[in-house]
């Protein structure tokens, strides 16, 4: 995944072969030290693109953390593992 962008940053992946969608979810880093992913919120739901543009823009010593998860007809991906191997939620992504 890469970001590049200063007013809006452009988040972009490797698309997943086979016609997938995508959804998108972030929080702050300061509330990822504190909160884990727990508390992350969906920018973007079954997005058709291996690209998002955030227009948050940047914040005063602090920053964004994203997670992507693909889905396609047999089902959702998932938004990977934390460091103890416990599967990372996000409630509010669909």
């Amino acid at each position: 995944m890469t970001v590049d962008g200063h007013a809006s940053a452009t988040v972009a992946w490797t698309p997943v072969p086979g016609g997938a969608a995508y959804d998108v979810a972030s929080s702050t880093l300061s509330d990822l030290s504190i909160n884990g992913t727990a508390t992350a919120s969906c920018l973007l739901s079954a997005g058709p693109d291996a690209s998002y543009v955030d227009t948050r823009g940047p914040l005063a010593d602090d920053g964004y953390y994203y997670l992507v998860r693909a889905q396609n007809g047999c089902g959702e991906g998932s938004y990977g593992a934390g460091p103890d191997g416990t599967p990372r939620l996000i409630a509010s992504c669909p």
